[in-house]
């Protein structure tokens, strides 16, 4: 995913909206994000986890949905 695409996939939500990063699709976790920072020599942006706490399972649907997708109307497992 490139910033742009990151930047249209967020253009229409809520500024307000928690950010979490989920991973895992065979053990679904998600954890929040703390930080952005980047490299321009690897021409990357990276997005950090704060690494306190625990991470929390994440619903199975994040896996499934497609871009822009709601997950309410997913079911999950």
């Amino acid at each position: 995913m490139t910033v742009q695409e990151l930047r249209e996939a967020l253009e229409d939500m809520d500024g307000n909206m928690e950010v979490k990063l989920c991973y895992q699709p065979r053990y679904p976790m998600q954890t929040d994000l703390d930080h952005t920072c980047f490299s321009e020599k690897e021409n990357s942006l990276y997005l950090c986890e704060s690494g306190f706490g625990g991470n929390e399972y994440s619903k199975r649907a994040v896996f499934e949905a497609y871009e822009g997708d709601n997950i309410d109307d997913l079911s999950d497992d």
